[in-house]
């Protein structure tokens, strides 16, 4: 099958899934942006795929001119993004105007503040606009399919999709190594968004607790979480990290206890990938898309902003103490029902369901067969309780 992606930059969080597809498909990645100066200083960046096509678009002509050598009966386009980045309904209109088979992959908006109800209205606009060319819709996590299917969206067409990180279990020490104090990292930007000071408050309520905490990132909020810490008391516990190359996040990642995504908003989140597949445990809140991939023996879910339940979760995790090495083990084996190869399979198997009738398939991670026993639900259940 010819598989034709567009999006605003080769996202490495996209990227295994291409590469696993390319096997079996002849897959083409059409971008139109560059990466971001904040990305780049992340660590990010854009790397060829070994036997893809990969073109740049800049205008309307450069999309033309690609449709007119890939645009096929037998190929389908996967368009990243409703809107939001440039050339996003450009490429929407000049695909749908041939009559091409359409899939969308997209997160759900940011849904805080009085510019919700704009949102939903553009959402539900674009919905009107598209609804008879989009065959189906790839929403980041169950949090996206329930938003994407209230604007509209038949909930037949809708499918919970997830960001993928590169798998670098290879790379990973055996064992991670232990250390007297619990070590907790924080890894993104250091933006009002991402909720790092939640986290300093949260951590600042359990001071007579062994614990240390690794913010490994950049952004504007950097000098106001290092006064945050100052001012709480935390600041010898606390340590802010220049960022690092992205494949080198998984490494650190291994030596810690626990990762905290404490965002006030996520799309997804994908540091919560990173650190399964590195053999540690995640807390993060409800707001963030990876909450799915969260389950009692993978970390916790907190409700978002909540200082007080994200400090009742850190607490219940320093009173376990230490991962094992056990316990790391058993998350590396589970994070395989988010590796590229698994994304890629479950992206195959809604093909053949929406194209050639076969079953509808369930998301990898919100299968029964979890480790340890345990469900998603059963994680889900925390937030009620905290």
């Amino acid at each position: 099958m010819n598989l034709t992606f567009w999006t605003s930059i080769l996202s490495p969080h996209l990227a295994p899934v291409i590469r696993e597809l390319s096997r079996s498909n002849a897959v083409t990645v059409v971008t139109t942006e560059g990466l971001q100066s904040d990305l780049v200083t992340l660590g990010w960046k854009e790397s060829p795929i070994e036997g893809i096509e990969w073109i740049r678009a800049s205008n309307a002509s450069d999309i033309r001119a690609v449709l007119s050598r890939h645009d096929s009966s037998t190929g389908v386009h996967l368009i990243g993004g409703l809107r939001g980045y440039n050339l996003a309904t450009t490429i929407q209109r000049e695909v749908a105007r041939r009559g091409s088979r359409i899939g969308i992959v997209s997160e759900r908006p940011d849904t805080r503040g009085a510019q919700d109800y704009v949102r939903r209205a553009i959402y539900f606009l674009q919905f009107l606009r598209l609804r008879n060319h989009v065959d189906f819709f790839l929403a980041m996590g169950m949090l996206g399919q329930e938003y994407f299917i209230a604007r509209g969206w038949p909930a037949s067409k809708v499918f919970p999709y997830a960001y993928v990180t590169e798998d670098l279990m290879e790379c990973l020490p055996e064992n991670g190594v232990t250390e007297p104090d619990f070590h907790v990292i924080f890894v993104g930007r250091f933006t009002r968004r991402k909720g790092g000071d939640i986290l300093l408050r949260a951590l600042a309520k359990l001071k007579s607790h062994s614990w240390r905490c690794s913010f490994i990132g950049a952004g504007d909020r950097l000098e106001s979480w290092q006064e945050l810490a100052r001012d709480t008391g935390i600041a010898r516990q606390v340590e802010f990290v220049p960022p690092v190359n992205m494949g080198e996040i998984p490494k650190l990642m291994s030596n810690a206890d626990l990762l905290v995504l404490p965002s006030r908003f996520d799309g997804w989140g994908a540091v919560v990938n990173e650190a399964i597949i590195a053999g540690v445990p995640a807390i993060c809140s409800s707001a963030c898309g990876a909450r799915d991939l969260i389950s009692e023996s993978r970390g916790e879910v907190f409700e978002t902003e909540n200082v007080e339940g994200l400090a009742a979760a850190l607490r219940r995790r320093f009173e376990q103490g230490p991962v094992s090495a056990d316990e790391r083990m058993k998350l590396r084996r589970w994070s395989e029902c988010i590796s590229g190869q698994a994304m890629a399979q479950y992206l195959t198997d809604i093909l053949a369901h929406i194209y050639h009738g076969g079953p509808r398939p369930d998301a990898p991670w919100l299968t029964q067969a979890v480790t340890g026993g345990d469900t998603v639900a059963a994680g889900q259940a925390r937030l009620r309780s905290s």
